[in-house]
């Protein structure tokens, strides 16, 4: 298993609803944003900076603390 990696990470998905077929992304697991999609095969496109979100500066409630 892998460890949960804060930043931009590339990933392949499958359109499992539509056409079945895999691409890749880049996503931003901070923030859960999807930065770039590239086709399998194709080599990572550079983002540039300001695409990247930050690391939060505030802490998360965990699922305990939200039950008030």
């Amino acid at each position: 298993m892998r460890s949960n990696i804060k930043g931009v990470y590339a990933e392949r998905w499958r359109h499992a609803r539509g056409c079945g077929r895999f691409f890749n992304a880049l996503r931003d697991t901070t923030s859960d944003h999807f930065l770039a999609f590239y086709k399998t095969g194709e080599s990572r496109p550079a983002l540039p900076t300001s695409l990247v979100s930050p690391a939060p500066s505030v802490a998360v409630p965990t699922q305990t603390e939200r039950k008030v």
